[in-house]
């Protein structure tokens, strides 16, 4: 009987510190931010070079910020170094996705915004976007939701080069489903299912921020889900954001299945981690591998609340991949 209680104290203890949600393929690691945060304004992504261990934070106003990284496996340590501004020739930059190609020595990146300002681009490491990359076809003369819900995330994998997300799906297509574009395929995925209440149809819409390659993982993917709740508006709003991580396998669901007209399944999810908060420090947006399994999330603050950083470890999981 003893047992069976110290069991349920600890479940409580662990659910009071998860959101009410567990998975055992996920764990939390130290942070040790010594001034890193305090300079970031709006993270919308995180892109790393290992080779030099400099972390890039992207802020969503065309900043471009640099941390230096100390890591291992149970750790990691920022400092800030400089803050650089984004060159370019748009009447106004809503950069939102960035992620780094080491064989070129460049980033590419993600804009919102009108169709003059949105796209993606190749940037160099001193900030100036060099080239803007034709859209993947799909994408194409797409219909889109807002200006503010285009190419919220990108990424690049060694299989299929410069990867992208937009926020909401496009043509309205159903808020149910998530898409992950190439330049000539896409992979279709069921969003995470979050409701305001289990017993009613209110559902929030599950958006796509953030998307990071997974490396020595064969055609796998990290996505990082954001739900978002306001209640009211107000000088103190009343807001809820539940953050879902999950592991994408491109290589399972790879085939021509995914034509223009394909209506079928969709790829397989594996949810890595689901948790939730009442508060800013709980948008995050930005998503990057530090190294091989170990990952760092980076928060938009709305100048509203401090910049947080989680950094966390998938383990490896015998489960099998599911519907999600």
């Amino acid at each position: 009987m003893k047992q069976n209680l110290k069991v349920l104290i600890l479940l409580l203890v662990v659910s009071l510190f998860t959101g009410c949600y567990e998975y055992d393929t996920f764990e939390s690691l130290t942070v040790v931010d010594k001034d890193c945060g305090k300079k970031i304004k709006e993270g919308s992504d995180l892109a790393y070079d290992r080779e030099k261990e400099i972390l890039y934070i992207l802020g969503d106003k065309g900043d471009l910020f640099t941390c230096s990284v100390k890591a291992d496996k149970k750790s990691i340590t920022l400092k800030y170094l400089n803050t650089i501004k984004i060159s370019h020739n748009m009447t106004s930059i809503d950069s939102e996705g960035l992620a780094f190609i080491p064989l070129k020595n460049e980033f590419v990146l993600s804009t919102e915004g009108n169709s003059t300002n949105s796209g993606i681009y190749s940037m160099n490491l001193e900030g100036k976007i060099t080239n803007k990359y034709t859209l993947p076809k799909y994408l194409d003369g797409a219909i889109y939701k807002g200006n503010n819900l285009k190419f919220e995330a990108v990424g690049y994998t060694a299989d299929f080069g410069i990867i992208t997300a937009t926020e909401n799906p496009v043509n309205s297509e159903s808020v149910l489903n998530q898409t992950i574009y190439s330049q000539d395929k896409k992979w279709l995925f069921q969003a995470e299912d979050v409701y305001i209440d289990k017993n009613a149809d209110s559902y929030i819409e599950n958006s796509v921020v953030a998307i990071a390659d997974i490396t020595n993982s064969s055609k796998e993917i990290l996505v990082l889900e954001r739900a978002y709740e306001r209640k009211n508006i107000g000088f103190f709003p009343d807001v809820r954001f539940i953050i879902t991580i999950k592991k994408l396998n491109l290589g399972i669901c790879e085939d021509k299945r995914y034509s223009d007209n394909y209506k079928g399944k969709e790829c397989d999810s594996l949810v890595l981690n689901k948790f939730e908060t009442t508060s800013y420090t709980g948008n995050y947006e930005g998503l990057t591998e530090i190294m091989d399994g170990l990952f760092l999330m980076v928060n938009d603050n709305q100048n509203m609340a401090s910049t947080q950083f989680k950094y966390f470890n998938i383990k490896n999981s015998a489960k099998k991949y599911q519907i999600k």
